[in-house]
């Protein structure tokens, strides 16, 4: 996989995919798996993808917050100075939750916005107690009454948005309980959504494609709900959902499906960022 990414780089140190729409994204997202992955962060191709990502601000927050994701991995003084800059802009775009900006939000947006906010606070960044607030009402809101998430409020729960929601309610969770007790019964609040959400996977646990009444077979956003497990369950610390060891079961799937050329790949081409 990671030679399968460092064959993909562009010349000027990028990654291509939606690099119109998402300038900053694909590639924040594959130097972040890369040296997540052990290569080195002198590596080459991270010096050139850090000089492309350094050229220009990201533009939405799915690149903002997976900016931030990688800016604290590779955790030097440069990297802090940077991560002050892109908290900024994701600070000035949230609206209780986050979206593309300008337009509506979303749980999606929200979990990677959340992301790079906690990301920024385990820097020491400062991260306002009032916007974890809204995150967390705005999550909630996103909170069915069957104890899924949805991508929007009073939208149908899938399994995506529902990992999704536990990861995004953890995130609040944390940074409100350690600091303010005034947030108890918010507090209590997300505590029983993660619960429910837990539930909700349980029972529909499954890895061949993301849960969901809306899609038929579901597989475009397959390792994007696998990712949202991966987060959800990692937060929570648990290694089950149900009787089923999400790990594991992620695991065999995926190398079952890794490509012989080291990509994974889906039906829509989206090999760069699975």
């Amino acid at each position: 996989g990671v030679a399968w990414l460092l064959r993909a780089q562009e010349i000027d140190g990028s990654w291509a995919h939606e690099a119109a729409q998402f300038r900053n994204g694909q590639t924040a997202l594959a130097l972040y798996t890369l040296v997540k992955s052990g290569l080195d962060k002198g590596h080459p191709a991270v010096v050139r993808g850090m000089t492309f990502l350094r050229a220009q601000a990201p533009e939405r927050t799915y690149s903002a917050g997976f900016q931030m994701m990688l800016l604290e991995v590779l955790g030097g003084r440069d990297e802090l100075r940077d991560m002050k800059a892109v908290e900024e802009l994701l600070l000035a775009w949230q609206e209780r939750g986050f979206g593309y900006p300008l337009r509506t939000i979303d749980l999606s947006n929200t979990q990677v916005g959340a992301l790079g906010l906690a990301a920024a606070g385990r820097k020491g960044l400062a991260v306002d107690l009032g916007d974890w607030e809204e995150i967390a009402e705005f999550t909630l809101a996103c909170h069915n009454d069957n104890g899924g998430f949805a991508y929007r409020p009073d939208e149908v729960s899938t399994g995506s948005m529902t990992a999704a929601g536990i990861a995004t309610a953890k995130l609040c969770r944390d940074a409100l309980g350690a600091r303010d007790r005034k947030y108890k019964k918010l507090i209590e609040e997300l505590d029983g959504a993660m619960a429910a959400g837990s539930a909700w996977l349980a029972a529909r646990f499954r890895t061949d494609e993301n849960p969901s009444p809306k899609e038929a077979p579901g597989t475009r956003w397959k390792y994007y709900y696998l990712y949202g497990v991966e987060r959800a369950g990692a937060f929570l610390g648990t290694t089950h959902f149900g009787a089923r060891d999400w790990y594991r079961a992620g695991a065999r799937r995926l190398l079952s499906e890794h490509k012989p050329e080291g990509s994974w790949a889906s039906a829509y081409g989206e090999d760069q960022p699975n």
